[in-house]
């Protein structure tokens, strides 16, 4: 591949999206007439969804907490095992350590 050749690819993948489409002058012009016309905020808002579910009863807080890399890697490992995220794992021990439920 010539140094033209390396020097267009890279300029296409830096005028590229997120998802690989190519910001050509054609998009980039429908993607401002759209911007101008305005959107509507509710049906993005209803395509989205607002932020996380809630986890318990009420909206959760983050809890910051240090653990060594042995056991960082051991809760990766089993939440891994076990097909679900790892503060979902850490949860799930803290509950059963105290004897609670979900609340």
């Amino acid at each position: 591949m010539t140094w033209i050749a390396r020097y267009q690819h890279r300029r296409q993948i830096e005028q590229a999206s997120a998802d690989g489409t190519v910001l050509t002058d054609e998009v980039l012009e429908q993607a401002a007439t759209e911007a101008e016309a305005g959107y509507d905020v509710d049906e993005i808002i209803a395509r989205c969804g607002r932020g996380r579910p809630p986890v318990g009863s009420a909206a959760a807080e983050p809890f910051p907490v240090r653990l060594d890399p042995q056991l960082r890697a051991s809760i990766a490992e089993r939440a891994d095992q076990d097909g679900i995220a790892q503060g979902e794992l850490i949860r799930r021990a803290v509950r059963q350590y105290l004897k609670v439920g979900d609340r």
